[in-house]
């Protein structure tokens, strides 16, 4: 009877220690997917600014050198950049060239622009 007890008590102990490793796991994976997120936005952000900050600089780009502005960011940060007037125009963007930019929906009913522009983020000269 005393082996069995003891069996049962190991199997108990087991159980929990199991639940525990798995409730911890879960617990730390979470984090880790939060801390990331937030590093991504931050640094989506900061880029956003150096972008603005450097379009900012030469008042008299527009057109073709405004998209092609976004094709030299875009490569040197390895992501897409969509430059975008006050209006909601596309001013520039490194996925798409030329004429088709025009055929493009103007952003400015998009949530993440209309917070941007509500916030002032990212806007300096477009």
């Amino acid at each position: 009877m005393s082996l069995r007890f003891r069996t049962k008590v190991f199997g108990a102990s087991l159980g929990v220690a199991a639940a525990a490793l798995v409730l911890a796991t879960l617990i730390i994976a979470s984090e880790l997917r939060s801390d990331e997120r937030t590093s991504i936005e931050q640094q989506l952000h900061d880029q956003a600014l150096l972008i603005a900050e450097l379009i900012s600089r030469d008042p008299e780009m527009t057109g073709p050198g405004i998209d092609a502005e976004a094709d030299r960011f875009a490569q040197s940060i390895d992501a897409r950049v969509t430059l975008i007037e006050r209006d909601g125009r596309v001013a520039g963007d490194s996925s798409v060239d030329g004429e088709a930019l025009a055929t493009l929906d103007n952003h400015l009913s998009r949530l993440e622009e209309h917070i941007a522009i509500t916030e002032n983020q990212h806007w300096r000269r477009l």
